[in-house]
């Protein structure tokens, strides 16, 4: 077995870019194809150890804060929309969803290039409070951690 090819993640995107170049990852394939790369790259790209870019599919995939109410929050879960891809064209493919970020819902506007490199295009809060309990990185551990 060989090791020279295997790449540490560590929260930082230069491992994953790395992969998508020396491998000739394309993500156009299709949908899905395109769906699973974002929820992947959104899962191990890190703001320092402060949150991860989770994907919210559902008000059920949200870490609420402990007490929270849901009936206060029936705004933000109305604007909650699970991730799709709107278009694709030969370059690029965007992607809508929205994400939970250091606590705080954002609906976000992707577009991942051929390549794998994201970028976002827009990004609008949905909630204008944290709501959502923060979901760390246990470096120790390898692990998501729910604080």
């Amino acid at each position: 077995m060989s090791y020279e090819n295997i790449k540490i993640l560590d929260g930082s995107s230069f491992a994953i870019h790395q992969m998508n170049y020396e491998f000739d990852i394309s993500i156009l394939d299709n949908d899905f194809s395109a769906e699973m790369y974002l929820r992947f790259f959104c899962g191990y790209v890190w703001d320092g150890e402060i949150s991860g870019f989770w994907l919210v599919d559902s008000v059920d995939s949200i870490p609420w804060k402990d007490g929270a109410e849901l009936e206060k929050y029936e705004d933000t879960i109305s604007n909650i929309t699970p991730i799709k891809v709107v278009s694709v064209d030969d370059k690029a493919i965007k992607i809508d969803a929205t994400v939970l970020y250091s606590g705080v819902l954002f609906h976000i506007e992707f577009e991942v290039d051929k390549n794998g490199v994201p970028q976002m295009l827009n990004d609008t809060p949905i909630s204008s409070t944290e709501i959502a309990r923060q979901i760390v990185l246990d470096n120790r551990r390898g692990r998501y951690r729910i604080i």
